[in-house]
């Protein structure tokens, strides 16, 4: 057992190990919901449908998409 000579350090080093943590798995989360998501049958929302189309009943006009920030574009090294 750890003991430190200032008694908030243990739960500094807890919430930095905290803050961590979520960075750490934040991608293992995302990976996993987009897996259940492709791989479980889903019957209340076929064609997976946005949610404003679920409750209005028809599809948005693309005209009404703001598309906002920059284009931009991945150059990557093919010899690396």
């Amino acid at each position: 057992m750890v003991h430190y000579a200032d008694p908030s350090m243990k739960y500094k080093l807890s919430r930095l190990n905290l803050a961590r943590t979520d960075y750490l798995f934040s991608r293992d989360a995302a990976e996993y919901a987009t897996y259940i998501l492709n791989t479980s049958p889903i019957k209340a929302n076929e064609g997976r449908k946005a949610h404003l189309q679920l409750l209005t009943k028809c599809a948005a006009a693309l005209r009404d998409i703001l598309v906002f920030g920059q284009a931009c574009t991945v150059h990557r090294n093919i010899k690396n």
